[in-house]
């Protein structure tokens, strides 16, 4: 079920947004925001977008999951802009079960590394413009990465001295062009290290 409540102010437009996938084993909220004034707050897709969804799966442009965030986007007609703090979206490298990871002095073989929290949210900024045909879309992301063991350690080991984190990034960008009120082409490219997964390739 989708929930869309706009209420005029004299300060702009309300918005309340709500989607709810209720199933018979319960509910899944997978958007659920505000708007109001330029701001966004609560849990909606990332704003690391190009033209349509924002990442590439075997050839075919998909979505990134929601998550929380807070953002600010400044609208000026043709351009428009947003800055962004996201819920940290990466997928964290995990050892294969069983496999060692070598850290020199300590032994640490089976035990595998597991999701660890990051510090900080992930930072995205966004544009688009748009006129007379001619669309144009940029985004970048930058996030913080790390990794730990999990939460049971082998005698002995001592965590605290596996660095353990590290930062990574993403771009994406594309140009499109409406040839015909039906018709428009376009190419859109995305890259990422450490966080491919807004690429649409799981890190």
């Amino acid at each position: 079920a989708t929930f869309d409540a706009r209420t005029a102010t004299e300060f702009g437009t309300l918005r309340s947004f709500a989607d709810i996938h209720v199933e018979s084993g319960g509910a899944t909220i997978d958007a659920a925001f505000i708007e109001f004034a330029g701001l966004t707050v609560g849990r909606r897709a990332t704003f690391f977008r190009g033209i349509g969804s924002p990442s590439l799966v075997g050839g075919m442009w998909m979505p990134i999951g929601t998550g929380e965030l807070a953002a600010y986007t400044i609208d000026a007609g043709a351009f428009s802009a947003t800055v962004s703090a996201e819920a940290n979206r990466s997928k964290f490298a995990i050892n294969p079960p069983g496999a060692p990871y070598n850290i020199p002095g300590q032994a640490a073989s089976g035990w595998d590394l597991t999701d660890g929290s990051s510090g900080m949210p992930d930072f995205v900024a966004s544009m688009r413009y748009s006129d007379s045909g001619l669309t144009l879309t940029g985004a970048a992301a930058i996030g913080q990465r790390r990794f730990n063991f999990d939460n049971v350690a082998p005698a002995g080991l001592n965590l605290s001295s596996i660095p353990s984190t590290t930062y990574g990034y993403a771009f994406t960008g594309g140009i499109q062009y409406q040839i015909l009120p039906t018709t428009s082409v376009g190419v859109q490219a995305a890259y990422g290290k450490g966080m491919s997964n807004y690429t649409g390739i799981v890190d």
